[in-house]
């Protein structure tokens, strides 16, 4: 459900809204005028009046379960933030991040298939200096998160090291592959998994390494002070499987020469070296050299 709208370019929440202030003035990112429905039994939600907007209009309501429920959890303030520079882009969700709370973290929930252009365009565009400027932040450090609904598609998990997971793709759409920020894949389990590289993206059994990354590490990560107070077992995910059972590596030092040695271990096109005499060959790293390193 359409839960944010616009007077002006101040956004509104629903739970914002009042009917006396903003009655006939609120509109979606199109422009199009939002009738808001705060009724007793169905959650409160904007619509449009009949016959406006369509499929095309970035206020739709047709936004996916998945994607409603990551948002769902998060603060209205943290939603929907709009960036206009030479073009306007709403962001799915903002926070401030990082040890000293000085980093603009973004992070989009994509549910559906994007083409690269468009990908490539966000990855620029919510990673750019100036983001903030139109706040009075010139120069600012921003980050882009990618959230893929992988629910429709599948996998088989051929190693763990730690918590650094090997797998093959086996089916569904890989619109995905092309992403280059930050990317996390959603299966719906319990974990995330945070994508290292694709081996041969283009053949069908795609080979991935990835980290297997709890939900309330993501929480964390991003979302520190985002989250609504009091989230329900659905909304945390207690209810739900592991994607697989692992042990967290507790340093990022050694996590990092798992993630190299398992490169070479799994990754049929791994190099041995920079040198161009070797750039053909490939260690031979076997499966006890990486369980020994986690010892």
């Amino acid at each position: 459900m359409l839960q944010v709208g616009y007077v002006g370019e101040q956004r509104l929440h629903i739970s914002e809204y009042d009917f006396q202030l903003h009655e006939g003035k609120v509109r979606c990112a199109d422009g199009h005028i939002l009738i808001a429905k705060k009724g007793a039994i169905r959650e409160h939600h904007f619509c449009h009046r009949p016959k406006e907007g369509n499929s095309d209009c970035s206020g739709k309501e047709s936004k996916g379960t998945w994607h409603c429920w990551w948002q769902d959890r998060l603060l209205p303030s943290n939603l929907e933030f709009r960036f206009k520079k030479e073009v306007l882009k709403i962001a799915d969700s903002i926070n401030i991040i990082g040890p000293n709370k000085d980093t603009v973290s973004i992070v989009e929930f994509q549910s559906s298939k994007m083409e690269v252009e468009e990908m490539r365009f966000r990855e620029k565009f919510y990673t750019r200096s100036d983001l903030m400027s139109h706040l009075g932040f010139p120069i600012c450090n921003s980050i882009l998160t990618w959230i893929f609904d992988l629910s429709h598609c599948d996998m088989e998990i051929d190693h763990i090291f730690g918590d650094i997971v090997c797998f093959r793709w086996i089916k569904g759409s890989k619109f995905m592959f092309p992403a280059k920020c930050n990317v996390f894949w959603d299966y719906g389990k319990r974990d995330l998994i945070y994508i290292y590289g694709i081996d041969k993206p283009n053949i069908t059994e795609s080979k991935i390494i990835g980290r297997l990354v709890s939900l309330e590490d993501f929480d964390r990560m991003f979302f520190a002070g985002a989250l609504k107070p009091n989230l329900d077992e659905d909304s945390k995910r207690l209810n739900c499987h592991k994607i697989a059972d692992y042990i967290t590596i507790q340093s990022d030092e050694k996590r990092a020469q798992v993630v190299e040695l398992t490169k070479l271990f799994y990754f049929e096109t791994a190099k041995t070296s920079k040198k161009k005499s070797d750039t053909n060959k490939k260690i031979k790293v076997k499966k006890g050299d990486i369980l020994k390193l986690l010892e």
